[in-house]
Parts: C-alpha cells; sequence; structure tokens
C-alpha cells in the first residue's frame, strides 16, 4: 500500500485506487496516483514530502532509473511494463522522496501505522467490490507491438507462459464435455480435494484408482472390448449388464454390501458434524439427503447420475436454504468439513471395490496368454489399460 508524508488528506481518487480489489496492479497504481496528486494544488505544500510504499520492485525500479544504465531493455520484457514506465516517468518530475517501508511489521513507527491502515482500507473494499469502477490500462506507455485478448486484454506478462496457459484452460474445456463426463468438474462441487489421501497418504492406492479412473483407463470390460481384449462387455460378475466403471461402482449387485456401510459412515459423519454446527431445518434436510444420494444415482447430482467415483461430489452450497441460521464463515468451514469427508469416503470406496475387481479378475487370468476368451483379459490388463 502507498502512502504520503507528512500526511495530507487522502483524496478520493487515491483511496479509489488504493482500496480496489480488482487490480492486479493495485500496488502500481497507488503509486502512479499518488505521484499525480503531489503536482496538485491540494497537496502541493508537502510535495517535498516522502511517499511510502511496501512495493519493493517500484522502489527499485525507480532507484535504478536515476542511475547512467538505462532501464529500458529491462522494461520491454518485464510483466506490467507500462505501469513501471509509467511511475518512472512521474517519479523524474517528483520531488517527492520513495521510499520503502515493510508491511505487515509489528512495530509501532508512523510509517508502519499508515501501511497498515491503507492495508485495513484494502481488506475492507472486499466488502465493495462489485461497486468500485474498473479502470484501463496505460497503453501509452506499452510497447509499440503488444498482444491483446478479447478475454483478458492487453497481455503484459510473459507471452509463451500465457500461450501455455490458454492451452491448458482449452484443453480443460474440451475434457468438461464428452468422454463419458468424467471430468465435468464444472458441474460439481468445486471445494478444493483433500491433499492427504493424495500427497500424504502410506498407501496410494486410491489416489492411483482416481487417475486411471478419470482418464479412462480403468480395465472394464467395455474398454477392453473396444480394443479387442474381449469378446463380451457383459458384467463378469454375474450382473445382466454391460461392465462399465459406472456400473462396478454404483450399480453392481456384488458391492452393494460396501456401499451400504461407506453410505452409514457417511451419514453418521455428517450428522455429528450438522450437530456441531447446530444446523437444523431445511438445511440439515437438503444435506442429509445429498448424503444419502451419494453413491446413487438421483436428482441431487448435476447430472443426475453418481459420480462419487471420480472424487466428485454434489454442489454443496446449494444445499442451504435462505433462511439459513449459519453466517457466512460457519458455512464455509462445513462445506470444507463435509467436502473432506465426502470425498476420502468416496475415493476409498473406489479404491477398495475396485481392489477387490481386480483379485476377482486375476483369478480368471489363470493362462496369461489367452487372449481369445470372453471372460478372460491378458496379465498386463488385468491391474490397468494403459
Amino acid at each position: 500500500m502507498t502512502s504520503t508524508l507528512p500526511r495530507a488528506p487522502v483524496h478520493p481518487l487515491l483511496a479509489f485506487y488504493l482500496i480496489s480489489p480488482l487490480f492486479d496492479r493495485r500496488e502500481q497504481l497507488g503509486l502512479i496516483i499518488a505521484l499525480v496528486l503531489s503536482e496538485s494544488s491540494d497537496t502541493a505544500p508537502y510535495a517535498s514530502g516522502r511517499l511510502l510504499t511496501d512495493h519493493l520492485n517500484s522502489v527499485r525500479l525507480i532507484e535504478d532509473s536515476k542511475t547512467e544504465i538505462s532501464q529500458t531493455p529491462r522494461l520491454r520484457y518485464m510483466n506490467g511494463r507500462s505501469y513501471y514506465r509509467w511511475i518512472i516517468d512521474l517519479a523524474e518530475r517528483s520531488s517527492l522522496k520513495i521510499q520503502y517501508t515493510p508491511g505487515h511489521s509489528k512495530d509501532h513507527t508512523l510509517e508502519t501505522q499508515m501501511n497498515n491502515e491503507a492495508d485495513f482500507l484494502a481488506s475492507s473494499s472486499q466488502k465493495i467490490y462489485k461497486d468500485i469502477p474498473e479502470i484501463w490500462p496505460p497503453t501509452f506507455h506499452m510497447n509499440q507491438f503488444t498482444f491483446y485478448s478479447p478475454t483478458d486484454g492487453w497481455i503484459e506478462s510473459n507471452i509463451p507462459h500465457y500461450v501455455d496457459l490458454r492451452l491448458a484452460q482449452q484443453t480443460i474445456t474440451s475434457l468438461s464435455h464428452g468422454h463419458s463426463q468424467r471430468m465435468s468438474t464444472w458441474a460439481h462441487d468445486d471445494t478444493p480435494p483433500p491433499e492427504y489421501p493424495y500427497l500424504k497418504a502410506v498407501s496410494a492406492h486410491s489416489a492411483a484408482v482416481q487417475l486411471y479412473a478419470r482418464s479412462g483407463q480403468l480395465a472394464t470390460a467395455d474398454i477392453l472390448k473396444k480394443r479387442n481384449q474381449l469378446e463380451d462387455d457383459k458384467c463378469r460378475l454375474g450382473c445382466d449388464a454391460t461392465e462399465t466403471p459406472r456400473h462396478l461402482f454404483v450399480n453392481c449387485i456384488k458391492y452393494q454390501e460396501w456401499r451400504d456401510e461407506s453410505l452409514k459412515e457417511v451419514l453418521d459423519r455428517t450428522e455429528l458434524k450438522l450437530a456441531t454446527f447446530e444446523i437444523v431445518g431445511d438445511t440439515k434436510e437438503n444435506i442429509m439427503a445429498a448424503a444419502k444420494s451419494l453413491f446413487i444415482d438421483s436428482s441431487i447430482w448435476p447430472l443426475h447420475f453418481s459420480l462419487y467415483y471420480l472424487g466428485q461430489l454434489p454442489n454443496l452450497n446449494i444445499l442451504f436454504s435462505e433462511n439459513s441460521n449459519i453466517n457466512p464463515v460457519q458455512k464455509r468451514r462445513l462445506v470444507s468439513h463435509l467436502a473432506v469427508d465426502w470425498h476420502t469416503s468416496s475415493i476409498r470406496l473406489a479404491g477398495r471395490i475396485f481392489g477387490d475387481f481386480q483379485k476377482r479378475m486375476a483369478v480368471l487370468n489363470d493362462n496369461p496368454y489367452s487372449y481369445n476368451t470372453s471372460n478372460r483379459i491378458p496379465v498386463a490388463f488385468s491391474q490397468w489399460v494403459f
């Protein structure tokens, strides 16, 4: 944040730029507006004062610009280069001494107190960010040739990195449609999954099942038949249905008892958390109804069929009624707790089911070189399909 010493009345335009949360460059904009206002008649008596900022990059750039070394090559490829050029241009015409002050410091100096006050204003603006107007970037200080995107506007960051990011976004969008809805994350709860089963657990079996399930590489009969490894795609556990991942994890009678066991555990933990958070009424009924439908096809799911075995969850935020007695902070905490519990239970159940399925299929593979029977697959495919 940026402030001036001696302390002049805060100009409305300066406050607007300082507290706006819409700007990736708000630190630089605070400097720019402070330098502009230092030349106005209202702040002219303080023109010989100090301009404090906790944006170290800007301070270093201004100091380097005062040396005999040209900053033109350096600025040509810097992120946000137009803002830095504007700052240097204004700093050259201003008598203010631009000084760095560490942010989030605990001492009691005047500089720290002013910086903390500016941070407080910035944090408070989060409540009214929708009412704060936008500002266009300073095109008059951009490179002669600058990339522009209809989605992101002017691009002053690293172009190869930006292109990679856009290609990744396009890939995500294309994968979210089709592919048996395996990557339809847009339709489900967006709470980040817990780290433990993927990064810290001693056994990575559940995480491995998630990897291969989402990429469509589980060795179910429908996939093996498409790859000419099986002649029949009927369920090899005795069901009168096609053996797909959805059938195996959601509908196969062989594993109904396990699904019921996991569901009971989920319901018990969910009810305990609702009691802890003192959730009652329609919200409690909605959440419990969603928990009961976690492992079955239901309208509670955005696509009307369960995708728990892919680590997906129904949208938890829509389960809270408008007259809910829970405040926003408690709501976020409860959603996070429920998402962790439900996700963990879902992927563990999926890992348990597929682990048992692998063992059963290994028994059928008594001849590892037999490719001609409809109920046997090669050993290489008994665990995963690559």
